[in-house]
C-alpha cells in the first residue's frame, strides 16, 4: 500500500464510528444506533453545531457572549448620550444665579491708564527720556541693548525691528519679570 492510498484509508476509517452495543457501523448523522437503537456518544467535535461559526465569519449574526457586550455598550453610550444634555440645562449650577449683585461677565479690571500728556511739541510722555535714532541705531548694530515694541499685536505682526520682543503696553505690568535685568532697554511705539 502507497503513503497516499494508507492516508486516504486511515481518512475513511476515521470518518466510520461504530456502534459500542452492536459494533454496527454508524450513519454521519443521527444520534441512535439503525441496527439496535442504542443511544449513540457522538465526540464533542461533532456535537458543534458548525452553522454559527460560519456565519460570525462571514459576518453574520453576532456570538452570545459578544452580543451581550455590544448591548452594554450601546447601552452605556446611549445613557451617556441622554445624560449630557440633562445636565447641561438642567443639573448645571446656574451660574447667573451664584452671582452677586452687580457682578457681569466683564473681563476683569484693568489699572487705570495713564493720562496721556504731551509737551508743546505734541510729543507724547515728556517725562519719559528719549534717545536720538543715531544712537538706538548704533546699539541695534552692535546687539547691546533689548529692543522691546510696546505697541498691539497686530501692528507688531505688521512691521517690527528684527529680533524686537512684542510686550504691548498693556501687558508690561504683568509681564515685567520676563524682561532680562541686566540688559539695556530700549521700548518704541512708532
Amino acid at each position: 500500500m502507497t503513503a497516499r492510498e494508507q492516508t486516504e484509508h486511515e481518512g475513511n476509517a476515521m470518518s466510520h464510528q461504530f456502534c459500542t452495543q452492536c459494533g454496527a457501523q454508524l450513519p454521519e448523522e443521527g444520534n441512535f444506533c439503525p441496527q439496535c437503537g442504542a443511544p449513540l456518544a457522538r465526540p464533542a467535535a461533532q456535537l458543534v453545531d458548525p452553522v454559527p461559526a460560519a456565519h460570525a465569519a462571514s459576518g453574520g449574526p453576532v456570538r452570545p457572549g459578544r452580543r451581550s457586550l455590544l448591548v452594554g455598550l450601546a447601552i452605556f453610550a446611549g445613557g451617556v448620550l441622554l445624560s449630557a444634555p440633562v445636565y447641561y440645562w438642567g443639573l448645571r449650577p446656574n451660574l447667573t444665579e451664584a452671582r452677586p449683585n452687580g457682578v457681569t461677565d466683564s473681563p476683569p479690571a484693568t489699572r487705570t491708564a495713564l493720562p496721556d500728556v504731551h509737551d508743546e511739541q505734541g510729543i507724547p510722555y515728556p517725562d519719559v527720556p528719549r534717545l536720538a535714532l543715531a544712537d538706538a541705531k548704533a546699539r541695534f548694530d552692535t546687539g547691546s541693548a533689548l529692543f522691546v515694541d510696546v505697541r498691539d499685536r497686530a501692528s507688531y505682526a505688521e512691521s517690527h525691528i528684527p529680533n524686537s520682543l512684542s510686550l504691548p503696553l498693556n501687558e508690561i505690568e504683568a509681564r515685567a519679570q520676563e524682561l532680562p535685568k541686566e540688559a539695556e532697554i530700549l521700548t518704541y511705539c512708532t
